[in-house]
C-alpha cells in the first residue's frame, strides 16, 4: 500500500528514487526454527539468519556494502531530517532511511579473481591504507521542520517487568530476554484488539500480563526503556512518532537523566529506535550490572488501539 504524503517542502533536488530493501533470510522453515528454539536444553538464543536477500534477492552469507559513496541522509522513518552527511549507517529491523549520494552518478564494475592451478598465491600488499569513517549519530539527526519536545510530561503507572522506584511515575520498560520457562505462548481468546474494538471491554479489566495503558487525548508521555541483554532491539511504536530525548549505558538506574536540555529543542524524530545492549569491557565480558538505555517521548494525539513493541520479541 503506497500512500502519498503533503507536498515535500524540502525540496532536495533529487531526480529519482532508488528502493534498496534489505532482509535477513532463514534457509530452514519457522516449524524447525522453532522446534529447535523450544527443545529441552537450548540456550534461548533466537535462531542466526543464514543470509541476506537485497531486494528479495540473494543466497550467501555477506555484507551489504556501497563502495565509495557517502550517503546524505535527508529522512528517518518518514520523518524530514536536516541533511547529514554520513559514510556508513546502521540499518535495523523496520527502521528506513531516504539518503542522496554526494555525487551526481558512478561508474559501477564486477571484477574476479583468477588463480591457475599449481601458481602460487601472490603476497598481498604489505600495509593497509587507514581510513576514517564518519558513523551515524543518531543523536545528531534534527527533525526539519524544528519540533520541540514536550517539557511537560504526564505521569502513567506501567508495570511491565520490574518497575524502579522514582518519585516521578513514568512508563519504565526493563526486559531480559533469551529465557525460556518451558511454556509455549498461546494467544488470548478472543483477540485482545477485537475485544478493545468490537466488545466494549474496559481495558482495565483486563488481564494485567496483556500490559494495556490508557492514555488521555493529547497526553505526554515519556518511556524509559532499558535493556539488559547483550544484543540490540529495534523498538516500534504503532500510529505515531517519538523524540528520541537521550540514549546510552548505564550500571544503575538512578544514571538515567529524566530532564534533557541539550535536546529539548529539536531531538531526533522517528518510528522506530534501537536499543544498546549492554556495555563491554575491555576484554570483550559484560560490565558489571551494565545495561543500555533509551528515553523517548511522544504525544497521544492519534485515537486507537496501538502496539509498542520490540522486533526481535
Amino acid at each position: 500500500m503506497i500512500i502519498h504524503g503533503p507536498q515535500d517542502q524540502t525540496n532536495y533536488g533529487y531526480a529519482a528514487e532508488q528502493t534498496i530493501q534489505l532482509a535477513d533470510w532463514y534457509h530452514h522453515v519457522s516449524e524447525d526454527l522453532l522446534a529447535g528454539y523450544l527443545f529441552p536444553g537450548s540456550t534461548g538464543a533466537e535462531p542466526v539468519p543464514d543470509s541476506i536477500l537485497i531486494n528479495g534477492h540473494g543466497i550467501y552469507d555477506c555484507n551489504f556494502i556501497i563502495d565509495n559513496h557517502r550517503l546524505t541522509i535527508i529522512e528517518t522513518d518518514g520523518v524530514d531530517t536536516i541533511p547529514y552527511t554520513v559514510d556508513r549507517i546502521t540499518v535495523n529491523n523496520g527502521q528506513r532511511y531516504f539518503a542522496s549520494p554526494d555525487s551526481a552518478g558512478y561508474n559501477t564494475a564486477a571484477a574476479e579473481i583468477l588463480q591457475y592451478s599449481g601458481q602460487a598465491v601472490p603476497p598481498l600488499p604489505p600495509t593497509v591504507m587507514p581510513k576514517t569513517f564518519v558513523d551515524f549519530d543518531q543523536m545528531s539527526v534534527k527533525s526539519l521542520p524544528p519540533a520541540a519536545a514536550p517539557s511537560k510530561v504526564e505521569p502513567i503507572s506501567f508495570d511491565f517487568d520490574t518497575v524502579a522506584p522514582d518519585t516521578i511515575q513514568r512508563a519504565y520498560v526493563s526486559f531480559t530476554y533469551n529465557t525460556s520457562n518451558a511454556h509455549t505462548f498461546q494467544k488470548p481468546y478472543p483477540a485482545i484488539l477485537y475485544s478493545l474494538l468490537h466488545d466494549n471491554v474496559n481495558p482495565a479489566n483486563m488481564s494485567p500480563n496483556l500490559n494495556i495503558v490508557q492514555l488521555g487525548a493529547g497526553q505526554s508521555v515519556q518511556l524509559q526503556i532499558i535493556n539488559y541483554d547483550g544484543g540490540e532491539h529495534p523498538w516500534h511504536l504503532h500510529g505515531h512518532t517519538f523524540w528520541i530525548m537521550g540514549q546510552g549505558q548505564a550500571t544503575d538506574p538512578s544514571q538515567i537523566p529524566t530532564t534533557f536540555p541539550a535536546t529539548q529543542a529539536n531531538p531526533p524524530r522517528r518510528g522506530v529506535i534501537t536499543l544498546a545492549p549492554y556495555e563491554l569491557t575491555s576484554t570483550g565480558d559484560c560490565a558489571p550490572n551494565s545495561f543500555g538505555w533509551t528515553v523517548l517521548r511522544f504525544v497521544a494525539d492519534n485515537p486507537g488501539v496501538w502496539f509498542f513493541h520490540c522486533h526481535t520479541e
